[in-house]
């Protein structure tokens, strides 16, 4: 009993332990910057009210306190805390989840608050900042920080600098002693909600907006000028809501501020706007809007039906075809003065860097050609346009960004000009129906044979379309590219030539239609994820020469319940990480010679989630083939034969001759 009891002790005083130069009123200081300033440390124990001083004295010499470190407070009880004038940075996650901070000071030298420094702090009432915003960099990430609603206030000195500068950044209220806080009105005659004041509205996501009983009635929404900005979810399913005005005082609407309100036909938004949140007019009646600030959140506009056309403003520089995804834009037009874009036929383009930014995915054409002189297509260029069947790709486009054609479902074929080098799958996310990958004359990467793109010698296969069902590949080809199957979910069967060498990582993964794979003897390695998540594949042939197997490589094939391996198990390498792959509880059978059978169960048993049976032939001895079998026929080298002729066959566990 005493030596536990001593454990236990030993245990709780280790719990904790701080390097620290000064432990002071319950703050742990250290010496930094080879002796010339300290950094507050913290103390997660730390309760009650703290004062941080501009100096600490730490035997006999005076040091300055520059900085709160990262995560110094986290998860304290205190209720408030002075940052002193000699503080230039607060760190990371410095008093994330004080839950009972109410009060907090922040002194003049600040220049740098970092991210979620005050996150998770519900309580937190008044922040008194004397920082300059003009030189301060606040990354409060995500928006997130202080009381959830909003509520939190920060008294400035100026609240118009402070709010024009971090209003869309900082969830909180910035106050001087000439604003106003917000309040609002509804007239039941006009079913009119009119919001008044000169501060930013609160946030209402997870929150009961205090107009809540009138959201069926309102048909119009005055914000008064003055209000700073709109909240996130303000007026959300407002089903009746036909008519907004919005101030040009207004810099910031949060996410999913009007989404669902259906009859909203139009808008007219501030000059001064700087921030559309996530949503913000998602699943509205808009049929045309002028946008004064730049679009980089997604579905800002997203699931408009109507919505035909989009303005971008003369300021506006930075685009993302998220922001209206799924909504049937004819035009994308763009207004003079605009140094960025430029719009043609409705399609934006690039002024700095000659790209082609995005196709108006409600247009009726099936068929588009990218004006020769681009160089570059953007990330979700063409996402979701799905009439187009056809996209040729001029000589001049030497990039192609992420996802460039994704969604689009209908998408036939895509001819590369001979510019393009890197071409990958993830360009196609989606494209179930792309069966043709063509590729210029006169490439001197690439080529293109039965629509698949290979290395301009022939002997890689570098990317197959999504919606190819069968693949012959092609017999000069000695490497399977990374990737170059993945997310063919419609491919059913493929045929694997000798003089393959490599299946590379990746290669097949996500092919969930594939039901079986025969990998000939010329194949030395298969790939990490080589076949992985194939959720159909039932039978596997692994060819004499195979000698490495990666990790993964048939990783969540649950349904694979015969592999047929013709490897010399004292020359392989199978990596089977974790003992994951294949059927639960070793119900996949792994067929191999019966007279190595013992090395297999020996060196790979403990390795590989298979069960081995050795009764494949060890030798062979002609018989003659049964007649009328409809059981698969294989080589002498353990192949398929679908067609059988005169000469030596095997099944599965038995010697046959075809006469």
């Amino acid at each position: 009993m005493k030596k536990h009891l001593f454990l236990l002790l030993a245990c709780l005083l280790a719990v904790q332990t701080w390097a620290y130069d000064l432990l002071e009123n319950q703050v742990y200081y250290l010496i930094y910057n080879n002796g010339n300033e300290v950094h507050v440390s913290g103390n997660d124990n730390a309760t009650g009210d703290i004062v941080i001083p501009e100096t600490v004295t730490i035997e006999d010499k005076t040091y300055p306190v520059t900085v709160i470190e990262p995560s110094a407070f986290k998860d304290c009880g205190i209720t408030s805390i002075v940052i002193p004038n000699s503080v230039t940075k607060i760190g990371d996650h410095a008093f994330r989840g004080c839950s009972a901070l109410k009060t907090v000071t922040i002194g003049s030298g600040v220049t740098f608050i970092d991210g979620d420094a005050f996150f998770s702090t519900p309580a937190l009432e008044d922040v008194y900042c004397y920082a300059d915003p003009n030189t301060l960099e606040w990354d409060e990430r995500d928006r997130d920080d202080f009381n959830p609603e909003g509520k939190t206030v920060i008294h400035v000195a100026d609240a118009a600098a402070w709010h024009a500068k971090f209003s869309a950044v900082v969830n909180a209220i910035f106050r001087d002693g000439t604003t106003t806080p917000v309040s609002w009105a509804y007239n039941e005659a006009t079913h009119t909600l009119t919001v008044s004041g000169t501060e930013p509205m609160n946030n209402y996501k997870g929150v009961v907006r205090p107009w809540s009983q009138y959201l069926d009635d309102i048909t119009t929404v005055v914000i008064s000028d003055g209000v700073t900005s709109i909240g996130s979810m303000a007026f959300e399913g407002c089903t009746h809501l036909t008519s907004v005005v919005i101030p040009n005082s207004v810099t910031a609407i949060m996410e999913n501020a009007f989404m669902n309100c259906r009859k909203l036909e139009s808008v007219t938004l501030p000059q001064n706007l700087k921030h559309l949140g996530y949503c913000a007019f998602a699943v509205t009646g808009l049929t045309s809007v002028t946008v004064p600030c730049n679009l980089t959140y997604g579905n800002v506009f997203g699931s408009c039906e109507n919505l035909t056309t989009v303005t971008l403003g003369s300021k506006v520089d930075a685009f993302n075809g998220l922001t209206v995804a799924d909504s049937p834009l004819l035009a994308v037009n763009v207004e003079a003065g605009n140094t960025t874009f430029k719009s043609i036929d409705g399609n934006i383009y690039s002024l700095l860097d000659d790209s082609f930014v995005y196709y108006a995915a409600g247009k009726s054409a099936t068929t588009f050609t990218i004006p020769d002189g681009v160089k570059a297509i953007s990330h979700l260029a063409f996402q979701s346009c799905n009439n187009l069947k056809s996209i040729v790709i001029p000589n001049s486009v030497m990039t192609i960004d992420g996802e460039a054609f994704s969604y689009c479902q209908n998408l036939e074929s895509i001819t590369f000009g001979t510019g393009t080098t890197d071409v990958t799958p993830y360009l196609f996310n989606y494209c179930n129906k792309l069966n043709e990958l063509l590729v210029a004359e006169g490439h001197q990467t690439y080529k293109s044979i039965d629509g698949i793109i290979y290395s301009a010698d022939g002997k890689t296969l570098v990317l197959c379309p999504l919606g190819k069902t069968s693949v012959n590949i092609a017999a000069t080809t000695t490497v399977i590219g990374p990737s170059a199957f993945r997310y063919c979910g419609a491919l059913t069967s493929v045929v694997i030539p000798d003089g393959l060498i490599t299946i590379s990582e990746d290669a097949f993964w996500d092919c969930e239609a594939l039901t079986s794979i025969d990998i000939p003897n010329t194949v030395t390695t298969i790939g990490a994820s080589a076949v992985r998540n194939c959720s159909a594949l039932k039978t596997v042939t692994i060819g004499r020469g195979v000698t490495k197997i990666s990790s993964d490589a048939f990783f969540d094939d649950k349904a694979v319940s015969d592999i047929y391996c013709y490897a010399d198990p004292n020359t392989l390498e199978w990596d089977e990480r974790d003992r994951d792959d294949f059927m639960a509880s070793e119900a996949t059978i792994c067929h191999v010679p019966s007279d190595v059978l013992a090395t297999w169960q020996e060196k790979f048993g403990p390795i590989v989630n298979v069960t081995f049976v050795g009764d494949l032939p060890s030798s062979i001895t002609a018989v003659s083939r049964e007649s009328n079998s409809n059981t698969p026929l294989y080589d002498l080298q353990g192949h398929r034969v679908n067609s059988p002729k005169k000469g030596i066959y095997i099944q599965r566990g038995k010697k046959r001759m075809n006469h």
